[in-house]
Formats: C-alpha cells, structure tokens, sequence
C-alpha cells in the first residue's frame, strides 16, 4: 500500500456526488426497506413521546443504536457494489451481522468525532469546521479497513490532505441541499403535525443514506487520489 502521505492528485466534486448517486440508484430498494425498517419506528416514538419521560428515554437510546447500525450497513453497501459492480448480492442480514462487531468502536468515534467538533465550533468555528473536513471518512476508515478509533481518525487525516477544499464545497453543497429539504419539511408541518412527521421520516429515509453513500464514494475516491487501490 503506498503512502497516504504522498501528493494526492485532485478529485472531482461533482464525480462524487454523480458517482454516489448511481451506487444510490442500484441499490435503492435495499437502501429504502432498511431504513424504513430502522427510521419509521424510531421516528414513531418520537412523535409520542413528548408527555413521557420513558419514551423519551427509548427513543434516545434507539436513535443512537439505529444511526450507529443505518451508517455502517450504508457504507457495506457501497462497498458491496464497488466489489460487485452492482446492487449489494449479500442478504440484508449478513450485511448488518457485518456491522455488529464494529458498533462499539463506531460509537466511541461518534464520541471522539462530536467532541472535537463541537469544541472546535465553541472556538470561532473555523476549527470545528477544519476537525469535520479532516475527520471526514472516519467512519468509513474504521468500518471498511476494520481499524480502531485513533487510527481511524489518523487514517481520515492523512486521506483528505491534498483535498480539503474540495472537500469543504462538497459539504457546503450537501448542507444547502439538507437546509432547503428541512424549510420545506417545516412548512409542511405547519399545516398539520401529521404531515410534518411524514415529511421528516421521508427526509430520513431518502437523504440521510445519500449522504452516508457520497461520504463513502469520497472515501474511495480519496484512496484512489493517494493511489491506493479499492478495497
């Protein structure tokens, strides 16, 4: 494996997002039955558990446990059909038995990542916003080539050099993209809480896996610029 340190030629931005679309489109169907299973009753309990302090609870814990579960098994999608060229041939539930051993070293770099973050934003914002770019495929570091946290955070670091800028647009476009989708979903439920609640799960459902799926395209496309091969 050649260095991640090297000079890393420049990816193309809207290769990412056209890319990420297309992994999106042939694996579509598996995408959108996971995460309603996940999201719908997630999303569920929420709405209900305004007057209860034990929903609330549930709902907490379960938000945490199916994110972890909805970004892993996202990103063994991608990497699925980078393997086969097609949508995912392995059965939903070897997909997220995949997943399972990785869900506490996901959780405790959720923590890392979100601390950092966070703290950085306390601070003029411009430092939580270089830790999110240069942290920015952790996740996909930690669950495809099966490192621990801080290597994971290293590995993400050395991966993005060369490429932050580029890196910083693409956030920008997918965060205008996400404002747009939430105004419009406020408006909606302004007009009737029901319909407001239909529109979020939707939201959930549809752009949140998107999201995770370009993150993990640039994840490969980053290897690709260290001259790494695919994995």
């Amino acid at each position: 494996m050649s260095s991640a340190r090297s000079q890393a030629a420049p990816i193309n931005m809207m290769g990412v997002l056209a890319d990420g679309l297309d992994v999106y489109k042939r694996a579509f169907t598996t995408i959108w039955a996971v995460t309603l299973i996940f999201v719908v009753p997630v999303g569920v309990i929420g709405y209900f558990s305004t007057n209860s302090v034990i929903l609330r609870v549930i709902y907490a814990v379960a938000s945490i446990i199916i994110y972890l579960y909805i970004t892993g098994f996202l990103i063994k999608i991608v990497q699925e059909v980078r393997l086969v060229g097609q949508a995912p041939i392995a059965s939903i539930g070897t997909l997220l038995s995949a997943i399972t051993p990785r869900l506490w070293p996901l959780f405790l770099l959720g923590i890392v990542v979100s601390l950092g973050v966070y703290i950085g934003l306390i601070f003029l914002v411009i430092p939580g916003v270089i830790l999110l770019i240069i942290w920015s495929v952790a996740v996909q570091a930690l669950i495809i080539e099966k490192c621990g946290v801080w290597s994971a955070i290293n590995r993400s670091v050395a991966l993005t050099r060369g490429n932050r800028l580029r890196i910083l647009w693409l956030a920008v476009i997918l965060l205008l993209i996400y404002l747009v989708l939430v105004l419009i979903c406020g408006m909606l439920a302004s007009v009737a809480s029901i319909v407001g609640l239909i529109a979020f799960i939707l939201l959930g459902v549809l752009l949140y896996p998107y999201a995770a799926v370009i993150t993990t395209v640039l994840y490969y496309d980053l290897l690709e610029a260290h001259g790494e091969a695919g994995r």
